[in-house]
């Protein structure tokens, strides 16, 4: 392995750790991460295809002899070209940005790298030709959209219509046409996209959300409560403060049972120094 791909590697590792941290925005770090290793890459090869790519990139024929595992993961952060990296990036903005303050940044990168690695198991089940070469993060950005249907689903989201953009339809209008589109370019188009990757990423991206889902609500008297107000004295941090105002203009209890559960891990009984505990219940 040369140095190039030592280096990436080192970058790509300090993104994992980096993603664990819950002060920074993960659609953040994964767009700079991205473009970091992209032009390290440009400014040592020429932006030629080369030989990081091949050391990096994930192959089912060698993933078949138990060879280079480190590419499940290597694979989803380096990109063939500028056009492949650019296009990867702008609707990584458009979902990533939205979905992680709808989720929580736990749930959001759990979702990124489950689904990513579905959409490359999905690849190289699918593949016709094992000495094929997977690069790039479609198959995390398709799970992304995958789990907003399941965790957010009457949440708007930003799209393209022919060249324009808009956000004036809930999720499920650009999920659908997205899995179809897909599929359809799957059995007509022969260029080397891995449309493949896009549908099992978007596959797994539903899987894990539903796995990562709230599993609670709150009960009060016989009654599921929904009123956050007892919470907002308690919110004093910024970011607790942000997170409050979240959860008070959700528009579906999904999302607003999501941003509670983050109030409730952060903050703390400051007479007794101890979590604050609430009684949930399960519900769905």
């Amino acid at each position: 392995m040369d140095a190039v791909s030592w280096i990436v590697i080192a970058v790509i590792v300090i993104t994992l750790v980096m993603l664990l941290h819950r002060r920074f925005s993960p659609t953040m770090i994964l767009l700079s991460s991205n473009i970091i290793i992209f032009a390290i890459m440009f400014v040592a090869f020429q932006n030629s295809y080369n030989f990081t790519l091949e050391e990096l990139g994930f192959k089912p024929a060698m993933s078949y002899r138990g060879e280079e595992p480190w590419t499940l993961i290597t694979s989803l952060f380096i990109h063939a070209d500028i056009s492949h990296l650019m296009f990867n990036m702008l609707f990584l903005m458009l979902i990533g940005f939205p979905l992680e303050s709808m989720i929580g940044k736990r749930r959001f990168v759990a979702v990124f790298l489950v689904g990513g690695l579905i959409g490359t198991a999905a690849f190289e089940v699918a593949a016709s030709d094992p000495l094929l070469l997977l690069v790039g993060c479609s198959g995390s950005i398709s799970a992304l959209l995958g789990a907003m249907i399941v965790l957010c689903p009457r949440e708007k989201v930003s799209f393209f219509v022919g060249p324009f953009i808009t956000n004036r339809f809930t999720i499920w209008v650009p999920a659908v046409l997205w899995i179809v589109m897909q599929s359809v370019l799957l059995a007509f188009d022969d260029s080397p996209v891995a449309y493949v990757a896009h549908i099992g990423g978007f596959a797994g991206g539903i899987a894990t959300a539903w796995l990562v889902r709230p599993k609670y609500y709150y009960e009060y008297g016989g009654h599921k409560m929904y009123d956050i107000e007892p919470l907002k004295k308690l919110c004093v941090t910024k970011e607790l403060k942000e997170a409050y105002e979240c959860a008070e203009k959700a528009k579906d209890i999904r999302t607003k049972m999501m941003w509670i559960e983050v109030i409730l891990n952060e903050i703390k009984n400051p007479s007794q120094d101890s979590y604050v505990e609430i009684d949930r219940r399960r519900y769905g």
